[in-house]
């Protein structure tokens, strides 16, 4: 059977390939050429014959249940019993008009209806073809013609499986079997297809796929990872894409270098410094003929490593070295930040750092410098800080101090001795004992005495040494039994100024109730100018004047008696005071040719320096007498001694005039002299019988 068909009711309704009923009477109906179709009488009242007739000539015709078919449609032709046609394999020549003529049962009237039958050639499966398939953007005008046969066409064209679109650049001819495209862009890319169909039958052509070739355009150039600062030894990947038809051909340039590298993916591995740069894509589109480029910029970094920090000398010593500390550290560093111990925090007059701070010098270095130090280094993308650098400065030995166990110093024969030396020390300090001078031979911090005898009495002495400083520092203590030792006598002033202010101080020892100060032998108290503190062990002299000069003495009172310190003699420096000159008589005129013997007396301790000077000129003269001999107009005039005392730096004068004796002071000159005689002679006859008088009483 065919496989198309068509079925006519009463009103001759058309059923084509997929039959559908067609309500209502219909005075004409199309079928396609090799279908099969139906007609029926429909809805009529029971006929007892009829005639199915062809433009005249019969088909069939049936009287009751007797049916007979024309030898011309005995193979396609057949009636059924529901007074139908059925007409198969049908052909162009089957088009006209076909009639059915009823005769009812209870009429003698006949009934015909007629219906017009067209018979169409289906439409072929059309073909799209193009004038050119592939056209660059612009560059002119594509044709597509749809090629088809078959009976009254109609043609639509589709273009993505949408029925396409048109617009002012397309032109369709009047049977819509060509399309024409003028200044073919991008938009009209796609694939096309014509649909034809006539009353019987529909097609559609395949697809012709139209490329417009356009670009490369929108480029967009990216870098995996996504930052211009990349670390050293990772991997870095370029990706260029463009819109492009067809796709264009990729080239890589490296500081306007080109690379030996195509494609849209740039692959570096292993990146280094050396990959730092400029990277260009270029896209080409050889058929359009276009090229565009991107760039991107990528700076390969190193990563600061973990700094170590050095020194240039390991064990600094203070006051003598200099310190230099250096964060070694690789990479790109931005900046570097040293991290001081507290105590340098606030105290870092003599550090200073270099330019790019990397090196820390601190210039003679002292104790307070020691401490953990780091350095914190800043890189582009990652920071790092030293482990701690521990700078021991070496010191020493300071205050070195001889403590015993029990804190006493006077001890009891047999009994034990706890001596312990402690010294500010770094390193620790080594230690050397002696008893009155006299090497112990043991080295540790502590010294023990067992069962002490009278030779374990004395003065120990430790003596602290620092081996890098080389400096030795020594402290004495003594030891006595059961009494009280009194060293010395010590001085604020070495050579006290009078009217200046000296401190005694009575060094003593030992378990003691109270000090006495005794001066030349005699009990010494409290005054204004002399006080006594603390307990007694110290003697304040004050605005000191040269009668307090003298030997003092301390006494400690102890429960076991009494010991005095040695003598301190105490030496106070005073004048020189207003000087006088004697010149043997009251009047200072001689006679011509006499020596004249002048002498300079004053008061000073030392004694004062003398200088004589003659009118103003100095003198070769520096003793406390000055001899003019034979005296003359030369020699007479103002004589001047002048007294300097180097210790209190002040300085004196006193001035004579000498002058020659008038002729008429010759006369009393002379009785002067003789009464001065009688006087001298008287003087030494007492004298002489004073002698005798005491010589006989004995």
């Amino acid at each position: 059977m065919p496989t198309h068909g068509f079925l006519l009711l009463l009103c001759l309704a058309a059923v084509r390939t997929e039959p559908a009923d067609v309500e209502g009477k219909r005075e004409s109906i199309e079928a396609a050429v090799g279908a099969l179709i139906m007609l029926e009488a429909g809805v009529l009242p029971e006929a007892r014959s009829g005639t199915w007739r062809f433009q005249c000539s019969d088909i069939g015709v049936w009287i009751g249940n007797i049916m007979d078919i024309n030898n011309d449609y005995t193979d396609r032709a057949e009636l059924l019993g529901n007074r139908s046609l059925m007409l198969q394999s049908l052909t162009v020549n089957d088009t006209g008009e076909y009639a059915v003529t009823l005769n009812p049962l209870l009429s003698n009237s006949s009934i015909t209806v007629r219906v017009y039958l067209t018979v169409l050639v289906p439409v072929s499966k059309p073909t799209v073809i193009a004038s050119v398939s592939e056209i660059a953007e612009g560059n002119g005008t594509v044709t597509l013609s749809c090629e088809l046969s078959g009976d009254s066409p109609t043609v639509q064209w589709i273009k993505d499986g949408e029925w396409l679109q048109y617009h002012e650049r397309m032109n369709i001819s009047s049977d819509n079997q060509t399309l024409t495209i003028s200044a073919v862009n991008r938009s009209d890319r796609g694939d096309y297809q014509c649909m034809a169909h006539n009353p019987v039958s529909t097609e559609r052509s395949d697809k012709l796929l139209l490329t417009v070739f356009n670009g490369p355009e929108e480029m967009v150039l990216t870098m995996d990872p996504m930052q211009e600062d990349i670390i050293v030894g990772i991997n870095v990947t370029f990706n260029c894409s463009v819109q492009s038809v067809p796709p264009s051909e990729f080239e890589w340039f490296f500081n306007a270098d080109m690379l030996d590298w195509r494609g849209p993916k740039l692959d570096l591995v292993d990146v280094g410094r050396n990959n730092s740069g400029n990277y260009t894509c270029q896209a080409r589109n050889n058929m359009t003929g276009n090229f565009v480029t991107s760039s991107k910029t990528m700076k390969v970094i190193e990563l600061v490593s973990k700094p170590i920090i050095t020194t240039n000398v390991l064990h600094p010593v203070e006051h003598n070295d200099t310190l230099t500390l250096t964060c070694a550290v690789t990479g790109d560093v931005v900046r570097v930040n040293w991290i001081l111990p507290v105590a340098v925090v606030s105290n870092n007059e003599l550090m200073q750092e270099s330019a790019d701070n990397m090196t820390l010098t601190v210039l003679s270095v002292d104790r307070s410098y020691s401490g953990d130090y780091r350095c914190q280094v800043w890189g582009i993308v990652n920071n790092e800080t030293s482990d701690p650098f521990a700078v021991e400065v070496s010191y020493g030995p300071d205050a070195v101090k001889i403590t015993t166990e029990d804190n006493k110093e006077i001890y009891a024969l047999q009994s034990n001795l706890s001596l312990s030396c402690t010294a500010d020390s770094v390193p620790p300090a080594e230690f050397q004992w002696l008893l009155n001078g006299k090497s112990l031979e043991h080295k540790s911090q502590s010294l023990v005495i067992v069962n002490m005898t009278e030779n374990d009495f004395g003065n120990y002495t430790c003596r602290a040494y620092n081996n890098r400083t080389k400096q030795y520092v020594a402290s004495a203590k003594l030891i006595t039994t059961n009494g009280i030792s009194v060293l010395k006598i010590s001085s604020s002033s070495r050579e006290p100024i009078e009217h200046g202010n000296v401190t005694l101080t009575c060094d003593v020892s030992g378990q003691f109730l109270s000090i006495q100060w005794n001066k030349d032998n005699q009990a010494l108290e409290a005054s204004r100018n002399a006080v006594l503190s603390e307990g007694n062990k110290t003697l304040t002299i004050r605005e000191v004047d040269r009668i307090d000069a003298g030997n003092y003495s301390c006494v400690a009172e102890g429960l076991l008696g009494r010991k005095a310190s040695q003598l301190f003699q105490l030496a106070v420096f005073y004048g020189p005071d207003d000087p006088q000159i004697s010149t043997g008589q009251r009047d200072p005129a001689f006679l011509t040719g006499s020596n004249v013997t002048l002498t300079c007396e004053v008061l000073s301790f030392p004694a004062s320096e003398v200088r004589w000077y003659l009118n103003g000129k100095l003198l070769p003269h520096h003793k406390e007498e000055l001899i003019i001999f034979n005296l003359g107009q030369n020699n007479t005039g103002n004589y001047t001694c002048e007294t300097f005392n180097s210790k209190t730096q002040l300085i004196k004068q006193k001035s004579v005039q000498i002058s020659l004796l008038e002729t008429s002071d010759l006369e009393d000159y002379g009785n002067k002299s003789w009464i001065a005689a009688a006087v001298v002679g008287v003087l030494v006859i007492i004298a002489i019988s004073a002698c005798a008088f005491f010589r006989n009483r004995n």
